[in-house]
């Protein structure tokens, strides 16, 4: 170092290893050689005491590799996004947990087991390698550096890596045997946490999932969004793109009972579905039949038809939902409008002091009776209590004053 130079205390230094000291001038410094690009060491003497050192290997262009947290001596690390001149960063290196099957009982044979064994993938969503030499696996964050990566294991860009969660770390003398992992830990199929560690104990991944199906494996969707839906996949796909949201099953549409109206009235019905795949699908609603006018909301499933131009008659409607599931599944129920003919309304059993009003009906339906005292001005008013009617007619006792004439009239309530 140049006399005079002084580090002061938390202080951070940049000293450029281009083999140039003829270029210092104050605080920048440039060392008189160079560091190897993959592999090399650096030492910090002073009259030949050796006073700090450490040494790298297998290093990808654009990585660093130091300490965390800063200045601690013994448990070095590389680190993805490199921080010359502030605290070293021990950001996440971009690796997520991205497939995982805790129950597989015959989709996929770990090779150095010849048994199903339970598995998780890893997959790099970077731009660059990752070298995973140090790394800790394992099922239970209580326990960060439950099982270590060995040294040598490089994840390409955009790669993937095969970790047999077989409690069998060493597998023929290797825990690398295949081209896969081979963790300390199993898998529980009531569900389970699997969690990924940087040397330096920074957590990386953290997965949590609920209980598993047979042979169905879960996962991120698209690869490696770790902030998106968890997917169900009835084909696994272990080293290779998750096929996007799994579909176990098929969403079920109610059944719609058959519906009867007066010509000339609006029905107003909302179709209602489920479906059982988790994460939760996206339902669309559908008219595959219906009269003419008839319209449905795609995603509130709500069904409108005005009878208006319409005859008395039946009506036959097929509806639909499907799912936005691989591949889309469907479910169809078919049922029918009965258009019966406008009410008619008569009057009976005329006797001092009221009559009965009598009026053809439907079934189930409720009915107001609403009076005014002329056709131009004032307003309807509701005579007390509603009727539903429990056959094809209905009736109510309506009393006589002395309040000159009254019209009537019969509303369906909806």
């Amino acid at each position: 170092f140049p006399t005079g130079t002084v580090l002061a205390p938390n202080e951070f230094r940049v000293v450029f290893a281009d083999n140039h000291p003829e270029y210092n001038t104050g605080t920048v410094l440039h060392a008189g050689f160079n560091i190897g690009a993959s592999n090399g060491a650096v030492v910090l003497s002073q009259n030949g005491r050796i006073l700090d050192y450490l040494s790298y290997s297998n290093m990808q262009a654009g990585q660093s590799f130091g300490s965390y947290p800063d200045g601690q001596l013994f448990d070095r690390q590389i680190f993805y996004y490199a921080s010359p001149g502030t605290s070293n960063n021990p950001a996440p290196v971009p690796v997520a947990i991205n497939e995982w099957m805790a129950s597989n009982t015959r989709t996929l044979v770990d090779p150095a087991t010849g048994r199903y064994d339970d598995w998780f993938e890893l997959y790099n969503f970077g731009t660059g390698p990752v070298d995973l030499s140090g790394y800790y696996l394992t099922d239970d964050p209580a326990t960060p550096k439950k099982w270590k990566v060995p040294n040598g294991v490089l994840l390409p860009a955009h790669g993937y890596l095969l970790v047999w969660a077989d409690n069998d770390a060493t597998p023929g003398g290797t825990n690398y045997a295949g081209g896969a992992l081979h963790s300390s830990f199993q898998l529980a199929k009531s569900g389970d946490r699997v969690a990924m560690y940087s040397p330096g104990g920074v957590p990386v991944d953290i997965l949590t999932f609920g209980a598993q199906t047979s042979d169905v494996s879960q996962g991120r969707f698209p690869d490696g969004n770790v902030a998106g839906p968890v997917v169900s996949m009835n084909t696994p796909t272990p080293g290779t793109t998750n096929i996007g949201q799994g579909n176990l099953h098929a969403p079920v549409l109610a059944a719609v009972p058959n519906q009867f109206i007066h010509l000339g009235a609006t029905l107003h019905l909302t179709l209602t579905a489920s479906d059982a795949d988790s994460p939760a699908q996206h339902l669309t609603y559908s008219l595959n039949a219906a009269p003419f006018e008839a319209s449905l909301d795609p995603n509130s499933g709500a069904f409108t038809w005005n009878s208006t131009g319409a005859s008395p008659g039946t009506n036959t409607v097929i509806v639909s939902v499907s799912d936005d599931g691989t591949p889309i599944l469907s479910d169809q129920k078919t049922f029918s409008i009965i258009v019966v003919p406008k009410p008619t309304v008569s009057a009976s059993n005329v006797a001092a002091g009221a009559f009965q009003l009598n009026w053809t009906a439907i079934s189930g339906v409720t009915y107001r009776v609403q009076w005014r005292s002329d056709l131009v001005t004032g307003s309807w008013q509701d005579l007390a209590g509603d009727i539903t009617s429990t056959g094809e007619s209905a009736s109510t006792s309506i009393s006589i004053d002395n309040a000159g004439q009254k019209f009537f009239r019969i509303i369906e309530v909806q």
